[in-house]
């Protein structure tokens, strides 16, 4: 309780000096400590709420003595209150952030996360971690270092300064509800033995997880993969055959968001790692073997689903007229081996999508019920990173630009740069369709390569005749400087009345992009008209919305040492009430099976 009091009066104290302060611990330029900044924003707190339901909540439902079980009980609770209460006081007090133009501050500011929900006063974040740290210092037995914890509480003080989401007053402020919560609960159970019988285990730990998960989940919104804007008309969901299989489709699927399967891999590695390792430490001697049979079992069931590449992805939906258009998947791919086509198309357009234009590399596309086009990269596919170009329709259009072949490319100067925009040239005069496929990652690569001299440059490429270029596909976010250049591109075709375009780039596997274009409008429902009718719409460069499907709550991307917990809260963050119900029984089944007797197979 006083150090409730002494932290209000701090936060009155502080007031008149916030403005200055934050200006003082803004880090003006980017540095390591961005990445510890933007850990403690992301894991501290999800870490701490994890803790207090497997402390306290072990304490409560398995100590052996009434002061265990109600300290157990008190420190499962407290953090949660606190941060329940933040979110009504916040929306009483109505103060906006330091990065709101309210204040005058943001051209002084560096942001480094634009919070989502505007409202500063008083810190979740530091409530969450002040009831965390005050309910575990009284729970834990004296012991050499326990005082330590409470410079957890000053450190997310600080973080939330520097990254200009709060002002200092509401820093101390978060301090002193976060104590007067735990000295509430603390004061309710006082005296009290709060015991759970063994019968109610399961439904505590049930709702305990949900709570947890409740807590940090955002849900998935579709936003322009450029400005950030959200599109409030377009939304995605699960299907109920993924909702069944969450613990096995799920973690799959998100490899879609992904940057990349093998950068997916390489956080989540070393993290999986350690958790296997904290199982078998934790699991009976007697039980071991039954675990790595567990295991076995999730990790085949994982590559497996991975290599079938026959996922039930999410489900995308409108609340006006138009259609979701695919315009870039690969299917009986001769270059690449992608998937089977008909699979390909069958699982995209069950997620909702009314066309999906088929455009394998360098290749005419197989007969199939899709959209028919080809992606163009100048045969240098499995050589050397070239050009990409999406063409669609026009008679003789694919044999023309497929004439037209990308010399070895040299460090020096060559005539790969003509060859690119007379390729354009030849499918613009058959009648065609043109559009740049991931011209950043593409640009990239070249640099990479010392190549970079061969390709044209947008300009050159619109001079052309191009009808427009992807400002995203399945690897939009992977770097800032990416993000950089298509934002120019995209002003470009603003500016030049182009389309703008959004893709799967679906290979099979992974599966399920949250990556997808809307055309807006009225479209035959007869599968063979409709396609025309996106064509027509192509054509005159109508109106097209690019959407990226992504967590209202995801993380920038983080530093790779911590980059695997970042993947693990954007999927959690992802998910409904359903997903991690599911997750929650397959958990329960595991454990049930797991804890078995040996010898009761």
């Amino acid at each position: 309780m006083a150090c409730g009091l002494a932290s209000a009066l701090l936060a009155a104290a502080v007031r008149p000096f916030d403005h200055a302060t934050m200006l003082w611990m803004n880090p003006a330029a980017p540095g390591w400590w961005d990445s510890v900044l933007l850990f403690l924003n992301t894991f501290l707190p999800l870490a701490m709420l994890l803790g207090a339901v497997l402390v306290g909540g072990g304490l409560w439902m398995f100590g052996r003595q009434a002061s265990w079980r109600r300290g157990g009980l008190i420190l499962a609770l407290s953090p949660f209150v606190a941060n329940r209460i933040t979110g009504v006081l916040k929306s009483i007090v109505g103060r906006m952030r330091p990065q709101w133009p309210d204040h005058g501050l943001v051209d002084e500011l560096r942001v480094i996360v634009e919070e989502v929900d505007a409202k500063s006063f008083p810190s979740g974040h530091v409530t969450t971690t002040a009831a965390f740290v005050v309910a575990l210092f009284f729970v834990l037995p004296r012991m050499r270092g326990r005082c330590l914890l409470v410079l957890l509480v000053p450190t997310m003080m600080w973080d939330r300064i520097a990254l200009a989401v709060h002002f200092p007053s509401d820093t101390a402020a978060g301090v002193a509800v976060g104590c007067f919560t735990m000295a509430a609960i603390g004061a309710a159970l006082r005296g009290r033995d709060v015991v759970l019988r063994p019968a109610w285990r399961p439904i505590a730990i049930v709702v305990a997880v949900l709570v947890v998960t409740s807590a940090w989940s955002g849900g998935t919104r579709a936003t322009d993969p450029v400005s950030g804007d959200e599109i409030e008309s377009l939304k995605v969901s699960a299907r109920w055959e993924r909702i069944i299989v969450e613990p096995l489709a799920g973690p799959v699927l998100e490899m879609a968001w992904a940057p990349g399967p093998k950068g997916f891999l390489f956080r989540l590695l070393p993290w999986a790692i350690l958790g296997v390792a904290g199982l078998v430490w934790m699991t009976r001697r007697d039980r071991r073997k039954r675990l790595a049979k567990l295991l076995v079992f999730v990790v085949a069931a994982w590559a497996g689903l991975m290599w079938w590449g026959r996922l039930p992805g999410d489900a995308f939906s409108a609340d006006r007229p138009g259609v979701f258009f695919d315009p870039h998947v690969h299917g009986s791919d001769p270059v690449d081996g992608a998937a089977d086509v008909d699979h390909m198309v069958a699982r995209i357009r069950a997620r909702g999508v009314g066309v999906v234009a088929l455009t394998n590399h360098d290749a005419p596309p197989p007969t199939s019920d899709a959209l028919a086009g080809l992606e163009w990269s100048g045969f240098r596919h499995d050589e050397q990173t070239y050009l990409h170009l999406l063409v669609y329709g026009g008679a003789g259009a694919f044999d023309a630009i497929l004439e037209v072949r990308i010399p070895e490319l040299t460090s020096g100067e060559g005539p790969a740069r003509d060859d690119a925009l007379r390729a354009v040239r030849a499918a613009k005069a058959a009648g065609a369709i043109v559009v740049v496929a991931h011209y950043w990652r593409t640009l990239r690569q070249m640099e990479i390569e010392g190549t970079e001299r061969h390709l044209p440059s947008p300009v050159e490429l619109i001079l052309a005749g191009v009808d427009g270029f992807e400002v995203a596909n399945r690897h939009w976010d992977a770097l800032a400087v990416d993000r950089a250049i298509v934002a120019k591109i995209d002003a470009l075709c603003v500016e030049h009345g182009l389309l703008r375009l959004a893709s799967s780039d679906d290979h099979g596997k992974p599966a399920g992009s949250p990556v997808i274009t809307f055309l807006p409008g009225t479209f035959p429902a007869d599968p063979v008209a409709r396609r025309a009718a996106v064509l027509a719409h192509l054509r005159d460069r109508r109106e097209t919305v690019p959407v990226v499907f992504m967590r209202a709550k995801r993380p920038k991307q983080a530093a790779a040492v911590i980059g695997g917990p970042g993947i693990v809260a954007r999927y959690l963050a992802g998910l409904g009430l359903w997903g991690r119900l599911s997750w929650l029984v397959w958990f329960l089944l595991a454990l049930r099976w797991l804890r078995k007797e040996p010898g009761g197979d």
